[in-house]
């Protein structure tokens, strides 16, 4: 298991919360330090997490403070080094396999920074009401004699609106928005209430949508591709999302956003900054985002599973916990005919690459537990690189239900699907084709398998 270190810029936090706000503008720098370290301190104990708070010098140059009665360990900064400084550079060294590092700031810059070197980011505002969860959670343990530990998901999703049942019982609902690279049908999304943002495509120097009217269908791109073109794709920037949250925020729905995975694409992060800037204006807001390292019907398939699961009557909560659950066992494999279009993209080495195109090797890839695409066996030939494909799906089945994507090989597809429904704990696959924005880096003649497995990816 990883070490979970969470990397906090003192003034930042003490700047933005509401309980030392006052005390920051009265430069009443000790008191607010303490009331951030005890409540860090209770939040470090209940999350099993270690804290690093860092304060800069440039507020109070020389303080050499010393707070042993917290659980958090505190660093004052020298007078020539930011806590913007420190933090990068202690993100940076702390990245590594044995640990999962988090930082806790509001500054935009800082976040890039720190996202680039593969941390994980935490608004103040975001920190401070997980404190608040975790202080509610200490109290009800206290005055109960149970520790019902209760997850900042779940204390957050709350009912903004209700439906009523049949039965007459209310129940949560919210509203559903993913994007582009989960290849969803757009006619079935909008029957099932599904939001879905779009990624875009430049082609021959042209700016093209991938969702709603005028849009650039696979066969399209496809058979620009094959006639040598170089389609580039584009995240769904910051201010798309902001507007988009701001809308639901207005209506006072919660809304729940399954992306697509961050290791792949910057659009994760560009959801997660909109909604720190919506919730300055809308604090009431909930707006969940969650990363299941997935992408293509894979990512699809668990926007379907949170369909399903509100549209059965379960709060954003229970949804958003499936999704979280399942997502870590769902297995991609990619089977492609020619790995340059994933190198050009950026999703591939270009040693993996050449790898690929010698003596008709065809890789087989997938997605692993940290959301890379990496390949995972060699085989000679498309024949034999079919049935590999096959083998890996076999070999780990925890549910039903699989998938097939494909681009320009629905004949291929279709087999698949019938020697996959063969395999025992198989009742039902889904085939579907891929959508432009995975097409683009996978290219033309593409197979990909999806089940979700027993156990984690690793």
């Amino acid at each position: 298991m990883k070490r979970k270190i969470l990397l906090v810029d003192g003034y930042n936090m003490i700047a933005f919360w509401q309980e030392t706000r006052q005390l920051f503008q009265k430069s009443e720098l000790d008191a607010a330090r303490n009331i951030l370290l005890q409540k860090l301190s209770h939040y470090a104990s209940f999350e099993g997490i270690e804290v690093i708070c860092v304060f800069d010098a440039q507020y109070m140059p020389g303080v050499r403070q010393t707070y042993k009665e917290f659980n958090v360990q505190v660093v004052f900064t020298g007078e020539d080094e930011t806590a913007d400084d420190y933090i990068e550079r202690l993100a940076a060294e702390l990245n590594t396999p044995l640990h999962q590092v988090s930082v806790a700031t509001s500054d935009l810059n800082e976040q890039w920074t720190v996202f680039a070197q593969g941390a994980l980011r935490v608004s103040a505002r975001e920190l401070e009401k997980r404190v608040a969860v975790v202080k509610g959670n200490l109290n009800h343990a206290q005055a109960s004699g149970e520790r019902s530990k209760t997850t900042h998901a779940t204390a957050r999703s709350r009912s903004i609106a209700t439906i009523t049942r049949n039965d007459g019982r209310q129940v949560m609902t919210f509203a559903i928005l993913t994007d582009s690279t989960a290849d969803l049908d757009q006619n079935w999304a909008k029957e099932h209430q599904v939001t879905i943002l779009g990624l875009t495509i430049e082609l021959d120097g042209t700016v093209y949508q991938t969702v709603g009217q005028g849009q650039l269908t696979s066969p399209e791109l496809l058979e620009a591709m094959k006639n040598g073109a170089k389609p580039t794709t584009s995240q769904v920037n910051v201010g798309q999302f902001q507007e988009t949250f701001e809308q639901f925020a207005k209506e006072g729905k919660a809304l729940l956003y399954v992306a697509f995975s961050s290791v792949l694409s910057g659009t994760y992060q560009s959801a997660v900054m909109a909604r720190d800037l919506v919730l300055e204006d809308y604090p009431e807001a909930v707006i969940e985002i969650v990363d299941p390292k997935a992408a293509g019907i894979g990512e699809g398939y668990l926007v379907m599973r949170a369909v399903a699961a509100r549209d059965a009557g379960r709060s954003l909560a229970e949804a958003k916990e499936e999704i979280m659950d399942l997502a870590p066992k769902l297995r991609t494999y990619f089977l492609v005919d020619d790995l340059y279009h994933l190198m050009r993209g950026g999703r591939l080495s270009k040693s993996a690459a050449i790898m690929g195109s010698l003596a008709s090797i065809k890789p087989i890839l997938w997605i692993d537990a940290e959301g890379k695409l990496v390949p995972i066996s060699k085989v000679r030939g498309r024949k034999k690189a079919v049935r590999e494909l096959l083998e890996l799906i076999k070999a780990d089945i925890g549910e039903g239900t699989a998938l097939v994507s494909y681009t320009n090989d629905l004949e291929g597809a279709e087999v698949l699907k019938e020697e996959i429904l063969a395999l025992e704990g198989i009742d039902e696959v889904l085939v579907m084709p891929l959508g432009p924005v995975i097409s683009a880096h996978v290219g033309p003649n593409a197979l990909i398998g999806f089940v979700i497995g027993k156990e984690n990816r690793k």
